[in-house]
């Protein structure tokens, strides 16, 4: 299959390299096993393909996969998917064909990409011990758990979420209800209103650098922590990411910027 490579990375800042991600422009949707050989050799955590759409509501359908199994929703790839349609149909705005739902991107004035995402819901959830002594938590502040997002979301103190080692093979082994354990907290730094990291060994991604779909539950969460609905995030993984959040009543938006690194 002809297919045009991109290299992007995603929600990048000051500082902060952001995530690397690929994205293949494809004439027609793959199958899952070309996907999977694709990501693999790719070497990112998430790969993004978009082909067209057979939708009239949406240019391009996009698919993800990491280099262990295709998955149903990612922010940073998502964006990354969006750098290269824009730059390809010189369009502003366009619409998206998930896996889940139509996902509307826009490209603003000063270059920051917007994708639109869901309200995502939550429930309460009871960690098992082993789980949390893999991440090295001895008792969260909070514990939820999204069904949607196949995710274990957790706050704790700032001063521990830098110091976060996790034993991922102990991680893996503990719990098989997940895809990913999102924590967060309080931001230490000035102009942030909250950090995370966000650890994925179940999907292959052991700590994602950067992450975007996740906000559809913590944009919401720290909303309500920080009585403001719009939001600037930092993600304190190793690479560093910069994220701007809006927690709307039945939605989500979250913005970036990106940079194209190579095309082939």
């Amino acid at each position: 299959m002809n297919a045009e490579a991109f290299s992007v990375r995603t929600f990048v800042g000051p500082g902060l390299a952001g995530g690397p991600t690929a994205v293949f422009l494809l004439p027609h949707a793959p199958a899952d096993d070309l996907m999977l050989r694709m990501a693999r050799k790719a070497d990112v955590a998430v790969t993004a393909f978009l082909f067209p759409s057979d939708r009239a509501d949406a240019r391009y359908a996009i698919r993800y996969c990491t280099p262990v199994l295709p998955i149903t929703a990612c922010g940073h790839a998502t964006l990354a998917a969006a750098h290269v349609a824009f730059g390809v149909t010189g369009e502003n705005t366009l619409v998206f064909d998930g896996p889940q739902c139509l996902l509307p991107v826009l490209k603003t004035d000063d270059g920051r990409i917007v994708m639109r995402y869901p309200k995502y819901q939550t429930v309460p959830y009871a960690c098992p011990a082993p789980l949390l002594a893999a991440l090295g938590i001895d008792r969260p502040l909070a514990s939820d758990h999204c069904s949607e997002l196949h995710a274990l979301f957790l706050e704790i103190q700032p001063d521990a979420l830098r110091r976060l080692r996790p034993d991922f093979p102990r991680l893996t082994a503990s719990c098989d209800m997940f895809q990913e354990v999102v924590v967060s907290a309080v931001a230490e730094t000035a102009g942030h209103d909250y950090m995370f990291r966000c650890f994925g060994p179940w999907m292959g991604i052991d700590e994602d650098p950067a992450t975007g779909s996740v906000h559809g539950v913590l944009a919401h969460y720290w909303a309500r922590r920080r009585a403001t609905s719009a939001l600037r995030v930092l993600q304190v993984s190793a690479e560093g990411a910069e994220m701007h959040v809006t927690a709307l009543p039945d939605a989500t938006l979250v913005a970036g910027r990106s940079e194209l690194i190579a095309h082939h």
